[in-house]
């Protein structure tokens, strides 16, 4: 009994670390952050993304429609309206947070 007490306690600080961290939720929705979910409709641009760029864009977000969109407007050649900027540049605009340009 002796060795399994500290596995019980850290179990139990875990679960309530757990408890702590996954906020309120709303019944039958899973809560997605705002990263996450720009980082997943990233995938779906018009031409693709990749995974660094992904990242790069959606950290820090906290509007991924907005961010998404930014995005698909600079990128977008000039012809369709767009800024017809290259994928990096378009990233480098429409981030937000304040990473510096590489």
């Amino acid at each position: 009994m002796k060795t399994l007490k500290p596995l019980l306690v850290a179990l139990s600080q875990m679960c309530v670390v757990l408890l702590l961290v996954s906020g309120p939720a709303t019944a039958g929705e899973p809560v997605i952050s705002e990263p996450i979910k720009c980082y997943l409709d990233a995938g779906g641009v018009p031409g693709g993304m990749t995974v660094g760029l992904s990242v790069e864009l959606c950290s820090g977000t906290t509007d991924a429609d907005k961010t998404i969109q930014c995005f698909v407007k600079a990128f977008e050649p000039r012809e369709y309206g767009g800024l017809g900027l290259p994928r990096g540049l378009a990233v480098q605009l429409c981030k937000a947070n304040s990473q510096p340009l590489s």
